[in-house]
């Protein structure tokens, strides 16, 4: 098997992967993400790859973390901090994260988030014990 074709393996057997974690049947993304369900089926099973307008509704409507469907490297799912700082708030989780997403549509709300993801993302290992610590404080005082 020619190297090109392995890559496609790979990618078409985690964007299935995922997609089966995630318990989605094939046609119910296709849609989301408008392709057919052909199309989809294409792609899984490493025949096609998937066009940059593709991967761009997967990144958009999906939590699925594009840069692990093209390489392997780092989680399958966007992270809480990506999302915010995105502004994908539609595509929270509630149970995967425990918060309302209509919460974060509260322009005060958001800034403070937004500002702590910059903060934490950016911090030494110290400073991200302290915010963590404070956090967890104020979790304990509740």
């Amino acid at each position: 098997m020619d190297n090109s074709k392995n890559k496609k393996l790979l990618l078409g057997q985690r964007l299935k992967l995922w997609r089966k974690e995630h318990s989605l049947k094939g046609n119910k993304l296709a849609k989301d993400i408008g392709i057919s369900p052909g199309s989809l089926s294409e792609i899984e099973n490493g025949n096609c790859l998937p066009s940059a307008e593709t991967l761009s509704k997967l990144h958009e409507f999906t939590n699925l973390d594009v840069l692990w469907l093209l390489t392997g490297k780092g989680d399958m799912n966007k992270g809480q901090a990506e999302i915010i700082r995105t502004g994908e708030y539609e595509n929270l989780d509630q149970a995967q994260f425990g918060i309302d997403p209509k919460i974060l549509h509260d322009e005060k709300l958001k800034g403070l988030v937004e500002k702590l993801v910059k903060i934490y993302t950016s911090a030494s290992p110290v400073q991200k014990a302290n915010i963590l610590g404070y956090l967890s404080g104020v979790d304990h005082q509740n």
